[in-house]
């Protein structure tokens, strides 16, 4: 889907005066939308629900680190996939940085720079939309 043509974000602020709950609603231009929701108050999982035309995708990851895909699409008996990673996914990056660098190369072909930048613009629209300001601004 790429970046949002439009942003909307309400945070909740806690005593100290960071966010404890925000949620999103990013717009595209062709109609299509994305709400995203996170929270310290409430104990709703960690997870991503893909609504779809022809079906839904369900991810969630439990506390053990564990994650469960759930594939239900229209007229067709659910699946579920499960894995335990031998951690967080961070030996992947570590990996493709280890071989850009024995390549001599300056940016990953898997995660170039220009997304990093591009991901770096939208939180910094999130957090205008939602009125986070930190100390160093």
């Amino acid at each position: 889907m790429g970046a949002p043509d439009e942003i909307t974000a309400k945070a909740i602020f806690g005593e100290t005066g960071s966010e404890t709950s925000i949620a999103i609603i990013f717009g595209y231009d062709d109609g299509t939308m994305a709400t995203l929701y996170s929270s310290f108050r409430t104990a709703g999982g960690i997870g991503c629900d893909l609504l779809c035309e022809k079906g839904n995708l369900y991810f969630s990851r439990g506390r053990d680190m564990s994650q469960r895909l759930n594939v239900a699409l229209n007229g067709q008996e659910n699946k579920e996939y499960s894995l335990l990673p031998d951690g967080m996914g961070y030996q992947f990056e570590a990996a493709e940085v280890m071989k850009c660098l024995d390549e001599g190369k300056l940016e990953s072909d898997v995660v170039p720079l220009s997304f990093s930048r591009d991901l770096m613009k939208t939180l910094d629209r999130i957090r205008k939309a939602a009125r986070i300001v930190f100390p160093a601004d």
